[in-house]
């Protein structure tokens, strides 16, 4: 919860807290617990950047090209390269299908492997693979 300097009841709430001696008196921490404290805000501000941009993402998506969150979740690697390469329906119309094809197949199998390699060895074409062995 973030409390404004100017708001009545916030300077009523930190005037009682202070007069109960609740307040810690400031201390200066070392350089290393100060720059993980830092790059600990950094990071949840990085993840709510991320979120919010994920969200107009999809915002875009569903305005301008509806379809294409029926057909590929937007989250998965090949939705992510087709979006990179192709934004709107008139450049997926024009795009070269085959070599499309080729691309899109060696990002799929890559994220299926790394998904189900260690919940089953029998998925995604692995059929004839050992497991690999643990050292």
């Amino acid at each position: 919860m973030e409390f404004s300097r100017t708001d009545p009841k916030d300077a009523y709430l930190v005037a009682t807290v202070a007069q109960r001696g609740a307040f810690q008196p400031y201390e200066h921490f070392p350089a290393e617990q100060s720059a993980m404290h830092q790059m600990a805000i950094t990071y949840d501000k990085l993840r709510k950047d991320l979120a919010q941009n994920r969200t107009r993402v999809h915002a875009l998506l569903d305005r301008v090209f509806p379809e294409f969150p029926r057909i590929l979740l937007p989250t998965r690697d090949s939705a992510v390269y087709l979006l990179k390469k192709y934004l709107f329906p008139d450049e997926f119309l024009a795009m070269d299908i085959p070599s499309e094809a080729l691309i899109l197949e060696q990002i799929s199998r890559r994220q299926c492997f790394e998904s189900n390699t260690r919940s089953s060895p029998e998925s995604c074409g692995n059929k004839h693979r050992s497991p690999p062995s643990l050292r």
